[in-house]
């Protein structure tokens, strides 16, 4: 018998096995309705208790989600801002490099720009030789570069190397483990591009930058480089053109001032 049915029946009674023949049959279904109320509640009990459970678990969830969701937007935007100051870095390269009119004075002034405001490891610029066979180095970043300069260094466009590989295809050219590579003056190169300097009718040249880090250039920087080379392509080809002109015009009068003396 329930024990609360069972008081109340020793409370009228005087003891829970008195009761009355007639009565007995009500006493048992008010024990089996005690019985099934206990039960029901329990049942609801543990059902709150697990709706608790799963109402903080599901808050745990939303709170994790709420957290990743923050840093994806965080990461996000600092991507976004970083490609906004590299346009605006190439902008303002592109319009420094395009206002200078001697060539040596245009090609040093590039690759320090690209070099300081890209803060990349080493910043290279190499043209064509009149044959076509090699690319001089013509201008360079750093102790290495200048030592480079010193050797006249130059690459050959027959040969595997991003440079060559580069003015050869009329395309980017990456490489993602330079440990496979020998840099002796380069020494903390991670990774390596190279790309076409693109004339008016043929590739000039090439702009080769090392990078310290690793996957240091992804589809956006090489895009955003590769406008600025093109870019500087033209800007060269119009300084050649106009330092021709000059040496023409200078053999003109010479040749003038000879035939009237």
């Amino acid at each position: 018998m329930h024990r609360l049915l069972q008081r109340q029946v020793k409370r009228f009674f005087g003891s829970d096995t008195d009761i009355p023949e007639e009565l007995q049959h009500f006493v048992q279904a008010i024990d089996a309705a005690y019985t099934q109320a206990d039960a029901d509640r329990e049942l609801l009990e543990r059902s709150l208790e697990l709706t608790s459970q799963e109402l903080l678990e599901r808050n745990e969830q939303l709170q994790m989600r709420r957290q990743e969701l923050e840093q994806t937007v965080g990461e996000r935007t600092a991507v976004l801002e970083k490609r906004s100051i590299q346009l605006q870095t190439a902008a303002e390269v592109a319009r420094d490099v395009t206002t200078t009119r001697n060539l040596e004075e245009l090609l040093n002034r590039t690759v320090h720009l690209i070099h300081e405001r890209f803060d990349f490891y080493h910043t290279a610029i190499y043209l064509v030789d009149d044959r076509g066979q090699d690319a001089l180095l013509r201008a360079a970043t750093g102790t290495a570069g200048q030592e480079m300069l010193g050797q006249n260094f130059k690459l050959s466009l027959h040969q595997d190397n991003p440079v060559g590989n580069a003015v050869k295809n009329d395309a980017a050219h990456i490489i993602e483990n330079t440990s496979k590579v020998n840099h002796p003056l380069l020494p903390k190169t991670r990774t390596e591009l190279a790309l076409p300097l693109r004339g008016v009718d043929e590739v000039i040249g090439a702009i080769n930058i090392h990078s310290q880090n690793k996957s240091a250039f992804d589809d956006d920087i090489v895009s955003i480089l590769q406008i600025l080379t093109d870019q500087l392509a033209v800007a060269i080809s119009n300084t050649q053109l106009l330092e021709e002109m000059r040496q023409t015009l200078s053999e003109l009068e010479t040749a003038t001032g000879q035939y009237t003396k």
